[in-house]
């Protein structure tokens, strides 16, 4: 199971990093407070944080989920495959002063395993369901258990789940939308968006060899909820 259509996500995010700050996490949607509980959310998968962690944010863009979590660590680590994304990020480097920045990339992260660094907890808001396929999905697992701590903590957000995708492609047909726009946007996420099997993801992750693997709920205030899940992994 795989995507159908190539998108460019390199040159999606690098447009997106000229944006607006929540535009540069794709939440252009999102009031603060909808973002506040998007942070609250993976701090209670995290089951809080504490001076002693360092957190590695994935896929974290221009940085401000690792701004939210920067006053209460050790140390933020904010990568990126978007070189614009990371030049923005340390545009603000005055409000982000611990958190070290860099590009790289899932499922290689060949950066992050220079830096030869054990992370207590990792954020990876968003991001598997741009890589191709499983196979890239298995190798970012490894990686990431590579630089893991024991007993360490991974939280995905935002995973769109499979068993949800045709109960919401139907709900574009109750909206009160031009023609043409609904049919953009059942295209988009009939062609276009990586839905992903939990079970599969399990099944992926047990071979990495977290000890871990589990089913999160997103807060029914984010319209996220209605057609994705959180994953959490631990080592």
């Amino acid at each position: 199971m795989k995507k159908l259509d190539s998108v460019d996500w390199f040159k999606y995010w690098e447009q997106k990093a000229d944006e607006g700050e929540l535009s540069t996490m794709d939440r252009s949607g999102y009031s603060i407070r909808e973002f506040l509980i998007y942070i609250n959310s993976i701090n209670k998968a995290f089951k809080g944080v504490s001076y002693d962690d360092v957190i590695l944010d994935i896929g974290g863009g221009a940085g401000y989920t690792s701004l939210a979590f920067q006053p209460f660590v050790k140390q933020m680590y904010l990568a990126d495959f978007s070189a614009k994304m990371i030049k923005r990020a340390r545009s603000e480097k005055s409000k982000i002063d611990k958190t070290v920045m860099y590009q790289d990339s899932l499922p290689d992260i060949i950066y992050t395993k220079e830096k030869k660094i054990k992370f207590s907890k990792i954020i990876i808001g968003s991001v598997i369901q741009y890589l191709n396929d499983y196979e890239e999905i298995a190798c970012a697992f490894d990686n990431l258990f590579d630089v893991l701590k024991q007993e360490g903590v991974i939280i995905l957000t935002h995973i769109p789940d499979f068993e949800k995708k045709d109960s919401f492609i139907k709900s574009f047909q109750k909206l009160d939308w031009p023609i043409n726009k609904i049919e953009s946007a059942v295209q988009h996420e009939t062609n276009e968006r990586f839905w992903l099997n939990f079970d599969t993801l399990s099944e992926l992750s047990t071979k990495a060899g977290f000890s871990k693997c589990e089913k999160k709920s997103i807060p029914g205030e984010l319209f996220q909820s209605t057609h994705m899940f959180d994953m959490v992994l631990i080592k």
